[in-house]
């Protein structure tokens, strides 16, 4: 995508917040996204969904090594 479209597609997302402070209400460490869409490379591999990243849960990948270790 070129540049000029990648600015008027984030000039119509909506502004992201972050609120990092514990100001008197309970502290949110939780991230959750609706709707999102992730394209790569033309291809859509997410289409609207619903992202909930918990506090102290591991998300990640896992690779597994072939091979002999000396």
């Amino acid at each position: 995508m070129h540049v000029a479209e990648m600015e008027a597609l984030r000039a119509g997302m909506p502004p992201v917040y972050v609120n990092h402070s514990n100001d008197g209400g309970p502290a949110v460490r939780d991230i959750h996204m609706e709707n999102i869409s992730v394209t790569v490379g033309g291809r859509d591999l997410i289409q609207e969904a619903t992202i909930t990243l918990a506090f102290g849960r591991h998300y990640g990948e896992y690779f597994v090594v072939f091979g002999s270790f000396q």
